[in-house]
């Protein structure tokens, strides 16, 4: 009979001290997913995280564990919110040291020639206390106003710098997020959106279009958190917080700007 090798990760921790998070980052995975409701499963490359807190009487967590977890669940096509309940409750489960569990969803998506980041995200702990996390990222045009303004007093013109923005938007709150109506919302900010391919023609019409709606990287954040807090206070609970972080890449400065601001009810 073969002896079992011991198993380090139950030796106590040389260090004692609890950890709030250990797990696995950024693993790529093919999997079904049915992302805009329609009952449509697409397959997606996903990028998923899953952590759990490691107790003191533990020196190491079975990471192989959680990723025994994804393998299994990443075969059959779910909604984003069903696959990380399944996720966070199996990932308890088989790591019964733990008394938290944290797993993210990062999927890529193209919605009309735009492009968004959405990711996911569930913390929930053994008493099923539940935070639903839901982070959305794109980028579009912006135009200065100052700029603007000097140029129509000067020279009676309308002159300015553009640039690309990205918006970044992060929701939390006690109940799944409904995220159906946020990527057009967020996208009707910017002063213009990018195009792949445009004629002259079109190309001029939008200059003129974001001339016509120049904006400051704090507009950008500022209208942002008041079109999506507008929206979702219809929709979602107290205990829901709103984040937002506008960057901008400014085409005529040696830096970029940056502007978060915050909203909770």
């Amino acid at each position: 009979m073969v002896d079992e090798p011991i198993d380090v990760h139950y030796e106590k921790a040389p260090w004692p001290i609890h950890l709030d998070w250990v797990g696995i980052r950024k693993m790529k995975v093919s999997m079904p997913l049915d992302l805009f409701e329609e009952n449509k499963c697409k397959e997606y490359i996903a990028s998923i995280d899953i952590y759990t807190d490691l107790p003191t009487s533990m020196r190491g967590s079975n990471l192989s564990r959680s990723v025994k977890v994804l393998v299994d669940e990443s075969v059959s096509c779910k909604k984003p919110w069903d696959l990380l309940e399944r996720l966070t409750e199996k990932v308890l489960a088989v790591h019964e040291y733990s008394s938290k569990a944290l797993v993210t969803l990062e999927v890529p998506v193209v919605i009309n020639d735009d492009s968004f980041v959405f990711r996911f995200g569930l913390n929930k702990d053994r008493k099923k206390r539940t935070r639903y996390l839901l982070s959305l990222s794109t980028t579009g045009i912006t135009a200065c106003p100052s700029a603007l303004a000097v140029s129509l007093h000067r020279a009676n013109q309308k002159i300015t710098h553009m640039q690309r923005a990205i918006i970044e938007v992060s929701i939390a709150s006690n109940q799944p997020i409904n995220y159906m109506e946020i990527p057009g919302l967020v996208k009707s900010v910017f002063s213009g959106n990018l195009k792949s391919l445009l004629s002259r023609t079109e190309e001029s019409f939008l200059v003129e279009k974001v001339f016509e709606n120049p904006l400051f990287t704090e507009d950008l954040a500022r209208k942002t958190i008041s079109y999506l807090s507008e929206h979702l206070k219809q929709i979602m609970p107290r205990d829901t917080c709103v984040e937002v972080k506008a960057r901008s890449f400014e085409s005529i400065h040696n830096f970029d700007i940056q502007v978060m601001g915050r909203i909770c009810w």
